[in-house]
């Protein structure tokens, strides 16, 4: 069984937040303090600067977040370096250099830059974590990095709240982007490898328009890029090696590589960067394994020194169970199948764990109970027979609050024969079938054992439950009823040979949940062009796709009748019925079963020959498929699975063969 969720999200243009920023700044002479006009202000890792103006003034627009070393130098002055300027994205780094005049060429004066206590240009309530945060910062995603700020908190299943809001009322960027669910508006952060951001802001009030429709907050990512060093970063992450190392044990069996690689394809003209994370993680308990493959990527071209052009994607895969729950949390043997719980035991279900399971643990199974499934033959309380629960009181029960060993006046009772006081000498009640009290037969026998007012027997089938054999009607083996076979009378095959294998199988309940898979990707191109030191305008368009798909492993076993030979029987030929009449006319396609060349609507094929007209073939595959216990399900698309649509056509890839022999598998297939 499989289920699918695929919706796309095309943007040609868009009106997006920005994910770079500026550095402003003045040169003066140290010396007299006055500006200095046309010094050149270089950011060193790139091919980016700006010459000051009359006011030794200068501005460089357009710069990716991320931290740099920016130089001033000019003919007649000792170049100057200031080491560790942050930019961040929509905000404004300002910078003042003080150059020093000398003769001759002097040493580089090196200072480090430090960060204001007040931006000026903020108008909005933000926080910003770095990438050298994220490092330091014990998280595996972005959104635990951002459940440490105030006012976010991540609840038990993982989704992210800024304010009090709900998930989906965060909108998520990344590279301008929104990475929210086109179909559901729940937001993709994890997709993102943290080694591939440069930085995150996170802006939870007096947010713009550009940011859309959100409520609660704005999660703005910020990708690294690529610049004239090249530089990597490569991190694996295991669940307590040490206890692994030291007993040979891995409570949580969690592992993760991630890495990061950046550097020039052609300097001060083309760059790179590339970043991923692998992991898997099977859980503590289970059917909590997930698995998650998350890749980035980024070109950018430097056509000119005032345009640009960059080529970005992200692509996310990743498979999950549903998640632990007691519920399903049992081996289920076919010798204590659901449906052959007797039924005095069927009340005590859930008295044991959290519900009511359908299956029936021994802490649940009362010991008058258990003494009956160890005596041969079929136990009843009907000792006599007369299909009457005849009952024996030596005294009515009563509540003795006081200890003394007697009942004493205002103390509880219970009326049992109805005469409104309490009876202290011996008496007998009886209920018939239907538990409808009736006449004393004066037998004065008692034969409910268990107190429970209900006369109780087992079936001819109840000691089949529990009992260590496996239990069948069908006794020749042929998949038929036949006379004789029908020991409780109900002209049912009953059996507890559920896969058909002549052996008790024990069955995991997980593997009868879904399986998930997700998919999402994002392609981006965006061309830049500089019109001024103040001006630039940028185009992009991009397009995000979600994928959900869910399938439940579904293994049977084919052979319903126990004779090794896939029955199949065709009642008529298929055709297509172009005119919606339901009836084949001259010209409707139809498949020639038995290649006779003429359509033949009372078929009456039985094919495999054995006149029983049972159509076993429940994929149409034309293979008998086996259910084996002992066979693990591998993965999502598990290739043991009967039912497949890997091309997403609506069909059963299985059953996609070509019907009407002409060589190719289409339509009509």
């Amino acid at each position: 069984m499989f289920f699918v969720v695929l919706v796309g999200l095309l943007t040609p243009f868009i009106l997006y937040a920005g994910n770079t920023g500026k550095i402003t700044g003045a040169v003066t002479d140290k010396e007299m303090s006055n500006p200095l006009l046309g010094v050149n202000v270089i950011i060193s890792e790139m091919s980016m600067g700006a010459a000051t103006d009359d006011n030794g003034y200068f501005i460089i627009l357009n710069v990716p977040a991320g931290l740099y070393d920016i130089r001033a130098e000019m003919i007649g002055y000792s170049a100057m370096t200031i080491t560790n300027v942050r930019v961040s994205g929509d905000l404004t780094t300002n910078i003042k250099f003080a150059l020093t005049p000398t003769v001759v060429e002097g040493e580089e004066i090196v200072v480090e830059a430090e960060r204001k206590l007040i931006q000026m240009d903020k108008t909005d309530s933000r926080r910003t974590i770095t990438s050298d945060d994220l490092k330091n910062m014990a998280v595996t995603s972005i959104e635990e990095a951002v459940a440490y700020t105030a006012g976010g908190v991540e609840d038990a299943g993982g989704s992210l709240h800024l304010r009090g809001g709900r998930a989906s009322e965060i909108v998520y960027q990344f590279e301008g982007i929104q990475l929210n669910d086109p179909l559901t508006g729940n937001p993709n952060d994890s997709d993102i490898p943290i080694m591939a951001v440069a930085e995150t802001n996170i802006i939870t009030g007096g947010f713009g328009a550009e940011y859309g429709n959100a409520q609660s907050g704005v999660i703005n990512v910020t990708g690294r890029e690529g610049r004239n060093t090249f530089a990597g970063d490569i991190r694996y992450s295991t669940s307590n090696g040490v206890s692994e190392t030291l007993t040979g044990e891995n409570p949580h069996n969690f592992k993760a590589t991630e890495f990061f690689l950046s550097g020039p394809i052609l300097k001060n003209k083309a760059f790179f960067s590339v970043a991923g994370e692998v992991n898997e993680d099977y859980g503590y308990l289970p059917n909590q394994f997930s698995n998650l493959n998350n890749y980035t990527g980024k070109l950018s071209w430097n056509i000119t020194d005032h345009m640009k052009l960059s080529f970005s994607g992200l692509y996310s895969h990743s498979n999950f169970n549903d998640g632990f729950s007691y519920s399903w949390s049992h081996q289920l043997s076919e010798d204590k199948l659901t449906e052959y719980i007797p039924s005095y035991l069927k009340v005590y279900d859930g008295e044991y764990g959290e519900i009511a399971d359908g299956i029936m643990q021994d802490e649940e199974i009362p010991e008058f109970y258990s003494s009956w499934w160890s005596q041969d033959g079929i136990q009843t309380e009907d000792i006599d027979g007369d299909f009457v629960l005849d009952m024996y009181f030596e005294y009515e029960p009563y509540a003795d609050w006081n200890g003394n060993g007697q009942w004493d006046e205002g103390e509880y009772f219970n009326d049992l024969d109805g005469n409104g006081g309490w009876t202290d000498s011996a008496f007998e009640i009886d209920y018939d079938a239907s538990g409808q009290l009736i006449t004393p037969d004066g037998d004065m026998v008692d034969e409910d054992e268990n107190r429970n007012f209900i006369l109780e027997s087992e079936s001819a089938t109840d000691f089949w439950y529990g009992n260590g054999q496996l239990d069948t009607e069908d006794l020749n083996g042929n998949g038929v009823l036949d006379e004789g076979e029908d020991i409780n009378g109900n002209n049912v095959l009953d059996s507890e040979d559920v896969d058909r294998n002549g052996r008790l199988t024990e069955f995991s309940m997980f593997d009868r949940l879904p399986l998930w898979d997700r998919m999402s990707k994002m392609w981006n191109i965006g061309f830049t062009h500089t019109l001024s030191d103040r001006t630039y305008y940028t185009l992009r368009i991009a397009q995000y796709s979600t994928m959900l798909e869910s399938n439940i492993i579904e293994r049977l076993n084919e052979d319903t009748d126990g004779d090794g030979i896939l029955d199949i029987y065709w009642g008529t030929e298929p055709f297509e019925d172009i005119d919606g009449d339901s009836n084949w006319e001259p010209g409707e396609w139809y498949s020639d079963l038995n290649g006779n060349g003429a359509y033949d609507q009372n078929l009456d094929w039985d094919v495999d020959g054995d006149g029983d007209e049972r159509n076993e073939d429940l994929n149409g595959n034309g293979i008998l498929d086996n259910y084996n216990p002992d066979n693990s399900i591998t993965g999502f698309d598990d290739p043991r699975d009967m039912f497949h649509d890997s091309n997403r056509n609506n069909y059963v890839d299985e059953s996609e063969r070509d019907w009407n022999g002409d060589g190719v598998i289409d339509d009509y297939d």
